[in-house]
């Protein structure tokens, strides 16, 4: 998206706002992680992705869900921001979450908590991981729970100490 390079948020939003009111599902998602990109290192007092990307977070369509946390995960990369934090968390541990949903999670909260070693977010992701099935550990998206709670300790890997003696159990 042109605006980013520009920082023309609420441009950039204008041009995808159509976007979300698609019946297409697929359509739909795109605009929400277009929402992600157009904000991606912008920090604006409306707080626009937050905004629009939340009512979406726990969503019934597993696209729309990842498509809003994979957004907010690219528009809060490296903020830490508890608020953004404490919407994600809880999909980590909803029933209803796929297996997709849940390692796009962890990834996106990897990337807003990123180098920050953040307990909760790091236990969360720790105990979904020994909540999983051993089918489950093997599918594909589970990839992205190592990878979200490895994107936390990046560049402290002396905090890490504890986590990984904890992983030799998974």
């Amino acid at each position: 998206v042109s605006t980013q390079s520009t920082g023309d948020v609420d441009g950039g939003l204008t041009q995808i706002d159509k976007y979300l009111y698609s019946s297409e599902d697929y359509i739909k998602c795109g605009a929400l992680l277009a929402c992600g990109i157009v904000n991606s290192g912008v920090r604006n007092e409306c707080d626009p992705a937050l905004a629009l990307l939340a009512d979406y977070v726990l969503h019934q369509s597993n696209n729309m869900r990842i498509g809003s946390i994979v957004g907010l995960g690219l528009a809060y990369a490296g903020s830490n921001r508890e608020d953004v934090i404490e919407l994600l968390l809880p999909v980590l541990t909803d029933s209803n979450s796929s297996m997709e949903v849940v390692g796009q999670t962890a990834l996106a909260l990897g990337m807003v908590a990123i180098a920050s070693s953040h307990g909760d977010v790091t236990s969360t992701i720790l105990q979904t991981m020994m909540d999983k099935s051993e089918s489950e550990l093997k599918d594909t998206h589970c990839k992205f729970l190592a990878l979200g709670l490895a994107l936390t300790y990046l560049g402290k890997q002396e905090e890490a100490a504890l986590t990984i003696e904890a992983l030799k159990v998974v």
